[in-house]
């Protein structure tokens, strides 16, 4: 048992049953954890499917309905405005929150730590929701340490996510690199811990994908340059930045290259590093996807376009915060 008060906060749209086990799931952890002091919020985002009506069969929980424009950077913005818990724990909602993980955030809380993840296990799925395979996130040597990024599931102490104003809503991809970016130059790192957080039940982001779709998603990857430029003097974590970001990165000084020495070979290095990243890419997902090399290739070369691009010439702007508090009839 402890004296916390813990908010959880779910986002989702068109999660169906998925919500249902996820709601389920903090519920019971709840419970086995001997929580006393919780309150349940779930943000939709303009769901077509009966997901709002599974929330409110919830005893006890709270549901707000974004009204304006939609993203998960402005659902976890409602969600940690509306809360009142000193610990704040984010979930989207197609994952299933393990009942050990809620003692080990209680533990970690009693040695000063406020920001707080853990292993996650994907389950994957065809386009009818037959489980194809699943793998751990993150490898062992990871975990038990503190780490330079997080993903949508995580823990972290109220006054930590007011002290920078919680997410940023221009982002509309990357919001949750980017909180956890501001918050390592504040001084603040996630821990990730050893414990399984999550199960998160997803299709293959490009399961599926088609050049024309990724055509269609070049706003989207132009978030990668905006990353980048916002945080281009956070020197905490640039080694990653680099990291990440590196065929991007030679991409523009190759181009800068082949421009002043007039001569292309550079460009043919890059396409050569692109390749081998792109393909070291594809054994790993391609048991999960159903396309081929050649357009994971394609896919690694329009990332690396738009990013550059979005680094120069993107400037979004934060979008305000439209919902409504849904009550039930």
């Amino acid at each position: 048992m402890s004296d916390l008060s813990f908010s959880f906060i779910v986002i989702g749209k068109n999660e169906g049953w998925k919500l249902s086990k996820c709601l389920d799931s903090i519920n019971h952890a709840i419970e086995i954890a001997e929580l006393k002091n919780t309150e349940l919020i779930y943000v939709d985002s303009k769901s077509s499917d009966d997901s709002v009506e599974r929330a409110l069969k919830k005893p006890g929980i709270r549901v707000f309905c974004v009204t304006g424009k939609c993203n998960a950077a402005i659902g976890r913005k409602i969600g940690g405005n509306e809360a009142k818990g000193d610990v704040l724990v984010f979930l989207d909602g197609d994952m299933e929150l393990q009942s050990d993980f809620l003692p080990e955030v209680i533990s970690l809380y009693s040695k000063g730590v406020r920001f707080i993840s853990g292993q996650i296990i994907e389950y994957f799925y065809d386009e009818n929701w037959k489980k194809i395979g699943e793998r751990k996130v993150f490898a062992d040597h990871k975990l038990n340490k503190y780490d330079l990024t997080n993903g949508g599931a995580f823990v972290i102490a109220a006054d930590q996510w007011k002290l920078v104003n919680g997410m940023r809503t221009k982002y509309v991809r990357s919001e949750d690199i980017d909180i956890t970016y501001r918050l390592i130059q504040k001084g603040y790192y996630v821990f990730r811990s050893k414990e399984l957080f999550v199960i998160h039940h997803t299709i293959q982001y490009d399961y599926n994908t088609t050049v024309i779709n990724e055509i269609s998603n070049f706003r989207n990857y132009l978030f990668r340059g905006l990353l980048i430029r916002d945080h281009l003097f956070n020197y905490k974590i640039i080694k990653r930045v680099i990291r990440i970001n590196y065929t991007l990165l030679f991409l523009l000084f190759s181009t800068i290259l082949s421009v002043v020495f007039s001569n292309f070979l550079f460009l043919l290095i890059y396409l050569v590093l692109i390749g081998l990243r792109s393909y070291l890419h594809y054994q790993k997902i391609k048991t999960v996807v159903n396309t081929g090399y050649l357009l994971s290739l394609f896919k690694y070369i329009f990332i690396d376009i738009s990013g550059t691009i979005g680094i120069f010439f993107f400037f979004p702007k934060n979008i305000s915060v439209d919902y409504i508090e849904q009550k039930t009839e």
